[in-house]
């Protein structure tokens, strides 16, 4: 049998996230094993490869520091007489021998590195109001973003939401509801009656979908909730009724009709490609070239 459970102290300790500087011990059962050896990758494709050290009859334990914040995937090789085990969860994959080439990589297991802050007390304390921009409140200043960022907005505010697809079954437009910066404004006397103290806006950046999750352009506001002097109309009148402002930050991917999405573009290195060279996409999705976020030029 081999075995090893990342929710388990006895296999894993600590458990979950863990600061820079964190001593991360790790075990695996594998009976009858000869060795085991731990292969470590960090978001830099830095390989690290640690011989564990047998401490019973069928357990392999190894101790490994966290030195940087990021992310760690880690995945073991199990050796016998004849072959190795490459095992990166309780479905092993027999890849053949020693010398063998790890083509296609089942997902190892994953720790997260971060480094320690000190929480800002009005975070601790305060009462957090998330907001999804498209669906919150259209502003007085409405039908003049409507005219000038020509989406499909829908004249129901109640109805479902609905998507445009062709006929691969991919969403080629969005039904937008018309919430606007002006709008969310023109609500702050009712947010401070509630008692909220921090604002969470979903994307803002321009963007051809209602989620904005597909940043077309990290320097605009997206013209259908308002102008970039909106948005800063926005802080500081947050600012002045003693509210602070948060806003998702989308760095993983972006739009696939972005202004960074063009072979002709400057920023085209960024982008994250498959083993064949292909473009690689967040979670699959055509419309979401993944970033590589280690790359150089984007941090």
């Amino acid at each position: 049998m081999i075995f090893h459970d990342s929710h388990d102290f006895n296999y894993r300790k600590p458990f979950g996230a863990c600061p820079v500087g964190t001593d991360i011990e790790l075990r695996i059962t594998a009976d009858m094993a000869d060795g085991v050896k731990l292969h470590v990758i960090d978001d830099y494709d830095s390989d690290t490869v640690y011989e564990m050290q047998r401490d019973s009859d069928c357990s392999f334990r190894a101790v490994l520091k966290a030195t940087r914040s990021g992310l760690l995937w880690y995945f073991f090789d199990v050796y016998y007489p004849d072959e190795v085990h490459c095992w990166y969860g309780n479905n092993p994959d027999l890849m053949g021998g020693a010398g063998s080439e790890y083509a296609e990589w089942p997902k190892p297991y994953q720790i997260t590195v971060y480094e320690k802050t000190e929480t800002p007390s009005w975070y601790k304390d305060g009462i957090m109001y998330q907001i999804f921009p498209d669906r919150f409140a259209r502003g007085s200043d409405f039908e003049e973003r409507e005219e000038i960022a020509k989406r499909h907005i829908t004249d129901d505010w109640y109805s479902t939401p609905e998507y445009i697809k062709n006929s691969s079954g991919e969403v080629i437009d969005w039904i937008f509801y018309g919430g606007t910066l002006k709008g969310i404004e023109e609500k702050i006397p009712y947010l401070k009656e509630l008692g909220v103290k921090i604002i969470y806006l979903n994307p803002v950046f321009e963007a051809r979908s209602n989620h904005r999750y597909d940043t077309a352009d990290y320097m605009h506001i997206d013209p259908l909730l308002g102008t970039d002097e909106d948005f800063e109309r926005l802080c500081n009148a947050l600012h002045e009724n003693g509210m602070r402002l948060m806003i998702d930050g989308v760095f993983s991917h972006v739009g696939s009709k972005s202004i960074y999405f063009r072979e002709d573009s400057p920023y085209y290195e960024w982008f994250d490609k498959n083993e064949d060279g292909s473009q690689k996409y967040w979670w699959g999705v055509k419309d979401l070239p993944e970033i590589n976020e280690t790359n150089p030029s984007f941090v």
